[in-house]
């Protein structure tokens, strides 16, 4: 999709009044393919209220894992270098924002990205509400004294935020941003599939392991994009003791990524018979291997793979890490936790639940409730609609202009 091609959601759409809607631009740094369905909600939910565009880098004009729409713009970001910490730039936003005059901008609040510290900054001249999109955590490439003194007026200068969970809540509020003002949108993909359709994803998954080959055996599958901090590793050492307890169970890792041919070298390794490194797999077959798991385990990175096994009900092991992605799984109460790296803990663990029919089916009962009753696309969506209006106020405040009330 070429930068100067204009975009039908960017024309201005009039109301039921003859007024034209206010206009609120997503920013991101990729646009990824699960974030659809968010905005396909959001546009439908609000579109007597206000149009939806997105720009951010692009896949050869698609989303990242496929899918296009035409609210999408593509929007180039420059990555670079200064003292050996990475940045990133934005060279045309500034420039669209002057010349187009949205209402509202949700960005990633990215504290290594220039314009997070512009945009923000020039939101009264521009008439602009601005809505931060944030976990509140630090990046490893800037100095922890640095990154913490940088965060009270970075996070202060926008006039709403959106954060994944609870922990990214705190961490703000105990930056002195207003508690009011801040709406927790749990990070989800769009689950709605596997409630609709448990039976015949689950159809599928005896299929899909039948084809494997796997047809009369358990899975332990780990679900997950194949990068170092992922940490599969750890899941094949401690495979070496696990595959005793239960000759029936068959490891399988899922995903693609850089380090696919290193977890593919030492599960070759460790056990070339019951370990089996599918890679990247067709869409939509992620939810059919997830259906066919017995037990699925998580050691690093995390990822919203884990949304899926809790809203099938699947028991679910993940690593102790920071930030809000992995709150939905509450030890003992929705699944399992370990420390990070432990493999020892990791396997006592997985034994534990191998070995307590009772308070498995319990836990994934709870998973199960909780993705379908409150760690929904409709509550993200509901939570991402409130932080735009709050924005929205405060634009029409600063054009001159009396708004509407929160819904």
């Amino acid at each position: 999709m070429s930068t100067n091609t204009p975009n039908p959601a960017s024309e201005d759409t009039p109301s039921a009044s003859g007024e034209p809607l206010p206009r609120v631009w997503f920013s991101q740094d990729k646009v990824w393919h699960y974030r659809l369905p968010i905005w396909d909600r959001l546009i439908e939910k609000n579109k007597n209220d206000y149009t939806v565009e997105v720009y951010g880098r692009l896949d050869d004009g698609h989303t990242f894992g496929g899918g296009t729409r035409p609210y999408i713009n593509q929007r180039d970001v420059d990555e670079r270098s200064f003292l050996g910490l990475g940045y990133q730039r934005w060279p045309d936003m500034m420039e669209r924002l002057e010349r187009e005059r949205p209402h509202v901008l949700v960005m990633e609040n990215n504290i290594r990205n220039l314009g997070c510290w512009q945009i923000p900054r020039a939101a009264p001249r521009l008439g602009l509400g601005t809505v931060g999109w944030t976990k509140v955590q630090s990046f490893s490439s800037i100095p922890a004294p640095i990154i913490q003194a940088a965060k009270r007026p970075f996070y202060k200068a926008f006039d709403a935020q959106i954060v994944y969970g609870q922990t990214s809540y705190d961490d703000l509020v105990s930056l002195g941003y207003p508690g009011d003002r801040i709406r927790i949108a749990n990070n989800t993909i769009d689950t709605n599939r596997i409630f609709e359709e448990t039976d015949e994803l689950l159809r599928q998954g005896q299929e899909l392991k039948a084809r494997h080959g796997l047809a009369d055996k358990r899975i332990l599958l780990c679900c997950a994009t194949m990068y170092e901090k992922k940490r599969q590793g750890d899941l094949i050492e401690a495979w070496k003791t696990i595959r005793d307890w239960d000759p029936g169970m068959e490891l399988v890792f899922v995903g693609g990524g850089e380090y696919l041919d290193t977890v593919r070298e030492m599960a070759k390794a460790a056990d070339p018979d019951r370990i089996h490194v599918l890679g990247r797999v067709p869409e939509g077959e992620d939810y059919i291997w997830i259906g066919a798991s017995d037990l699925n385990v998580f050691c690093g990175g995390l990822g919203l793979a884990i949304n899926q096994c809790l809203a099938f009900g699947k028991p679910t092991i993940v690593a102790e890490e920071p930030g809000p992605d992995s709150e939905i799984v509450r030890h003992e109460e929705t699944g399992w936790r370990f420390e990070r790296g432990n493999i020892p803990e990791l396997l006592s663990t997985l034994k534990h639940v191998m070995e307590n029919d009772d308070e498995r089916t319990r836990i994934c009962a709870n998973a199960r409730a909780l993705m379908r009753d409150e760690v929904s696309i409709q509550n993200m969506v509901d939570k991402i609609d409130s932080a735009i209006r709050l924005a929205l106020e405060t634009s029409l405040r600063r054009r001159g202009k009396k708004g509407r009330t929160e819904s």
